[in-house]
């Protein structure tokens, strides 16, 4: 049987090993990446793409959709790494 809980819980501790990344430079805030967040994880404001580490489940949907390479996978923790 599949234990979603084990899953989860395997899933936030991934989180500490790698997550998703901004480079505010590339972006061009065309929103692909928006559209296609499982979570609703990423927003886009006027000209700025944020991201809820929290709710992220780092299916890199958003890092393959972006056009210009703005969005990739980082090792260590959110709050360690500049985005």
């Amino acid at each position: 049987m599949f234990n979603l809980r084990k899953t989860t819980r395997a899933r936030n501790s991934n989180a500490l090993l790698h997550h998703v990344a901004i480079d505010q430079d590339l972006c061009n805030w065309c929103g692909a990446c928006v559209s296609v967040c499982p979570p609703d994880s990423l927003f886009l404001y006027e000209e700025w793409l944020a991201i809820d580490h929290e709710t992220c489940t780092r299916c890199e949907r958003c890092v393959k959709m972006c056009p210009v390479h703005a969005l990739h996978m980082a090792a260590g923790s959110p709050e360690s790494t500049p985005s």
